[in-house]
């Protein structure tokens, strides 16, 4: 093992509406922070306790009756996939000519990627404008409110503001306790369930997968696309009542090297021939064709809006490509496994130089006995993030699993700079395991 020093870095990297929002609004901004100092504020005041249920929230929630959007909602749940899926179904409905809003976390650049109205990022005023309301009532009921619990609930006054046709938000961790779960969605869409977050899930996916079967509700309806889903989930359906439909059970699909096809019930006709072949994960996209079908006489739309939202749908960080760099925010084992079948498939004459961080909670033996046949030098830093594993534990876990040629820098840019300086004309540089490192 080799050590690197360098200094660190410390530089910190509208269609229809209402018009009421903004102008009514407009006095504020002359005379407040700006969007950066609001989140500075709001992720080091607020609560990092994590309750066992939701009930200070629903005061709040009532208040700014936030439960009453107008518009049908989707809640995209799981251990992966889950940004796919959300942006996947926001295109093809915005194809289809609706008025589409969608809310992910995390972002990899900006804040404001997290809350997108017909596709595009909300801005800066505009969140300020939403933060600014919910800490006015947050105050005046003295109650205390998570990071997490006060984005969302201003994500959701500001969607609110908004003339939506469909409202489509993430679970951020879980479901059970996640405040998306205040909202009681027409469908529920759970891609996967692996293991992440044990420390807030439970050890097992059962546990993981009780957490976020609690979005469910009576008489909504609900997909299932993890292939091999624990009993719990069909269970927490049929005592809640929600009518649940799995991959591989309620519908299927299959391909071939150009193309795919998707149907319901083995036997059924064939709905959709021909499919281009995605940029998400096909599974992910046969989940969210299975969400549309379900939706279809609410919210119909067109082979040929699904098939431009195919085309179209490439989220950043997902095994992104540019130069020599491949860039992926895989974080746990599920996750790693799809990253290997995708270098499984990818052309390379010369090496794979892996710059590699990592959280304290994460996985790491599972994600690097998965990479380890394909990495042939491995450049470890430290996040600067507090839930960041130490480069130098990072080291120690690649020693154990007997990997040998490991570097240790400060910084993820100064380990970058040195794949790149090692990094031959045939060579590919892998940047994975977190968001915060992609990012």
């Amino acid at each position: 093992m080799k050590y690197f020093s360098k200094k660190r870095n410390t530089g910190i990297g509208k269609e229809k509406r209402y018009n009421s929002f903004t102008s009514k609004h407009e006095g504020i901004f002359m005379n407040t922070k700006n969007l950066q100092n609001w989140l500075e504020d709001v992720l080091t005041k607020h609560s990092s306790v994590r309750r066992e249920n939701l009930e200070h929230l629903k005061s709040l929630v009532k208040k700014l009756a936030l439960n009453l959007l107008p518009c049908p909602i989707i809640t995209v749940a799981g251990t992966n996939g889950k940004g796919s899926c959300v942006k996947l179904l926001a295109n093809a409905y915005r194809e289809a000519g609706y008025q589409v809003g969608d809310y992910t976390s995390p972002h990899l650049l900006k804040f404001n990627e997290r809350i997108c109205i017909n596709g595009k990022p909300v801005s800066d005023r505009e969140i300020i404008s939403a933060f600014e309301v919910i800490e006015k009532e947050r105050a005046k009921s003295k109650t205390a409110l998570t990071f997490f619990e006060f984005i969302t609930l201003a994500a959701l006054y500001l969607f609110k503001q908004y003339d939506l046709d469909i409202l489509i938000l993430e679970a951020g961790l879980g479901g059970r306790l996640d405040p998306v779960n205040l909202m009681d969605a027409d469908l529920v869409l759970l891609t996967t369930i692996g293991l992440d977050h044990l420390d807030c899930l439970g050890p097992d996916c059962e546990s993981i997968a009780k957490e976020k079967s609690a979005l469910f509700r009576k008489n909504r309806l609900a997909v299932c696309g993890e292939i091999n889903p624990p009993n719990i989930i069909l269970e927490t359906a049929s005592q809640v009542g929600a009518d649940i439909y799995f991959i591989h059970r309620d519908f299927e699909y299959a391909f071939s090297d150009k193309a795919w096809h998707w149907q319901r019930e083995k036997g059924e006709v064939i709905e959709y021939h021909q499919l281009p072949m995605p940029k998400v994960k096909l599974q992910n996209a046969a989940m969210v064709l299975m969400v549309l079908d379900l939706l279809q006489k609410r919210l119909p739309v067109s082979k040929e809006a699904i098939v431009r939202a195919l085309k179209k749908t490439k989220l950043p960080g997902r095994f992104e490509k540019i130069d020599h760099c491949i860039f992926d925010v895989a974080h746990n084992a599920q996750a790693a496994q799809w990253l290997v079948e995708q270098l499984e498939r990818t052309k390379r004459e010369g090496k794979l130089l892996c710059v590699f961080s990592i959280l304290k909670e994460k996985d790491i033996q599972g994600i690097v006995k998965l990479l380890k046949p394909f990495v042939h030098e491995w450049y470890v830093a430290s996040l600067e993030s507090e839930r960041a594993l130490p480069a130098k534990k990072i080291a120690e876990t690649l020693d154990k699993l007997d990997v040998k040629k490991v570097f240790i820098f400060d910084t993820v840019e100064s380990s970058f700079l040195a794949a790149k300086k090692h990094c031959s004309r045939k060579d590919l540089i892998l940047i994975f395991g977190s968001f915060y490192l992609v990012s």
